[in-house]
């Protein structure tokens, strides 16, 4: 994962956490019982203020966290203490021999992936993959492009905003043993205007290779 924009969480965790659980976490609540199994293990890759892994808590899945940044991970934990003991420092892609708890029946990834370098793309597919249980589920949503990213695709606070079209996510994680069960389109919750969001939900066929 990018490390500018690791960084930039870490210096403005606070601000940035408590804008993130400004969203409602009930408007979530079909979508994740669509997608994951009834009390399934379901792991939160990128969970960043903790908003979305609490939910998950609370309808009764055996939820953990993934978040490279120890400021969002100690804003996570003050905000649900819930999630003390469930989170974990691993970035995108997660390193092969890390102790990640797996296997897990699905796996949440959301506004994550286009803070990814393009050449580690790859490989963080194949690390979501290694995650899961074979037909497990994977939830991710991810913002095409971003108003006021330039050329390097950097905004104004050196965060990594890779343009990653419906397109490109579908075939990057087909290629690595997925199939892709629906997408669709969705506007920002946050409210900002000219901001849509691309979400996809896939299911493991092949597992991936651990070598």
């Amino acid at each position: 994962m990018d490390r500018q924009t690791i960084a930039y969480y870490d210096r403005c965790a606070a601000e940035a956490a408590a804008k993130f659980r400004g969203i409602s976490r009930a408007e979530w609540r079909e979508v994740f019982r669509e997608a994951f199994p009834a009390r399934g293990r379901v792991v939160d890759v990128g969970t960043g203020s903790g908003r979305d892994l609490a939910q998950l808590l609370a309808m009764g899945f055996d939820a953990y966290g993934f978040e490279p940044s120890v400021g969002m991970r100690g804003e996570a934990e003050r905000a649900f203490p819930e999630l003390v003991g469930r989170l974990k420092p691993f970035p995108l892609p997660i390193p092969k021999d890390s102790q990640t708890g797996a296997p897990y029946d699905g796996v949440l990834c959301s506004a994550v992936l286009m803070h990814v370098p393009e050449s580690e793309l790859p490989e963080a597919a194949l690390s979501i993959g290694r995650l899961l249980k074979p037909s497990g589920r994977l939830l991710t949503y991810v913002l095409p492009s971003k108003h006021g990213v330039g050329a390097d695709e950097r905004d104004e606070n050196r965060r990594l905003f890779a343009k990653l079209a419906p397109e490109f996510i579908t075939a990057l994680f087909e290629r690595v043993g997925f199939r892709l069960l629906r997408s669709w389109e969705e506007t920002d919750r946050l409210g900002r205007p000219g901001i849509t969001w691309n979400g996809f939900l896939f299911e493991l066929e092949t597992k991936p290779s651990v070598q």
